[in-house]
């Protein structure tokens, strides 16, 4: 796993922890707070992108680290 790949999964992660948020089990009837985190994931998820595009954007497996 790439170093830029393994950070964006160390925060993501983070966050999702920090937030409790209930993503393996949304059968509990919680599912506008599971849309509103899952919006919130996507965008934090863009942030890490875009990071990696600006301070990765001379490395030669840059096309590595953003295919998922």
């Amino acid at each position: 796993m790439s170093y830029s790949k393994h950070l964006r999964n160390i925060y993501l992660n983070i966050y999702i922890k920090r937030a409790n948020i209930p993503y393996l089990s949304p059968l509990k009837g919680q599912y506008i707070n599971l849309i509103k985190h899952i919006s919130i994931i996507i965008y934090m998820y863009n942030k890490c992108l875009t990071f990696t595009k600006y301070y990765f954007k001379n490395n030669l497996h840059l096309n590595t680290y953003l295919s998922l």
